[in-house]
């Protein structure tokens, strides 16, 4: 019988965690509701957590930024495994920014031999359990070297890093550049890369 996906070890503030340091230039993406700023941490005001990664009781907000256009695009549009064709009109409704961190963003790599060093599994950052990935969030934020966040594998393309920003206060990201997603040139090469489909009848 496989065992329970592990929480966060006890001695997880004595450990040293695995980091990555994101330095000022380095290119983050966010596909994102065209409405919002691309700086966004939620959840919203009163708003029970959603997202993998939210802490779990409202200590602080997270923005979800990617290292690369593709993952931001798949993890915002191809949660539907096999899916084949995405809907115009909500591709229309998005836009695609570019952002860079403003100051250092030292992170957690919670993915490769980061993993064992934590002491979690891949089942944090993949599996269907949220509310295990958020009680690792609140571990990792609290830890004494005050990361500013958690980098992981895509779970809708593994070649792809992913960043859970923590809300460590303003001044952590820059916005280098915003555009509705359709009609920018890499859409067509994202979406060749998938081998998805635009559905124009949506």
């Amino acid at each position: 019988m496989p065992s329970a996906a592990p929480g966060p070890p006890p001695d997880l503030a004595r450990r040293t965690l695995p980091l990555r340091v994101l330095e000022p230039g380095a290119p983050l993406w966010r596909v994102h509701d065209a409405s919002r700023d691309p700086v966004w941490f939620g959840p919203a005001a009163c708003t029970p957590p959603r997202s993998r990664f939210d802490a779990p009781g409202g200590e602080f907000g997270v923005c979800y930024l990617a290292l690369s256009p593709e993952a931001a695009f798949a993890e915002t549009f191809l949660r539907n495994p096999g899916r084949r064709m995405l809907d115009t009109t909500l591709l229309a409704s998005r836009s695609l920014s570019e952002l860079t961190p403003a100051r250092p963003l030292t992170t957690v790599r919670l993915y490769g031999p980061g993993l064992a060093r934590t002491g979690a599994t891949a089942e944090v950052t993949h599996g269907p359990a949220y509310d295990l990935a958020r009680s690792w969030s609140l571990a990792l934020s609290a830890h004494p070297s005050r990361p500013d966040g958690i980098l992981y594998k895509s779970r809708h393309d593994d070649d792809e890093l992913c960043l859970a920003l923590f809300d460590r206060g303003p001044g952590q990201l820059r916005v280098e550049a915003t555009a509705p997603l359709v009609g920018t040139p890499l859409l067509t090469s994202l979406l060749r890369r998938y081998r998805v489909s635009l559905d124009e009848s949506g």
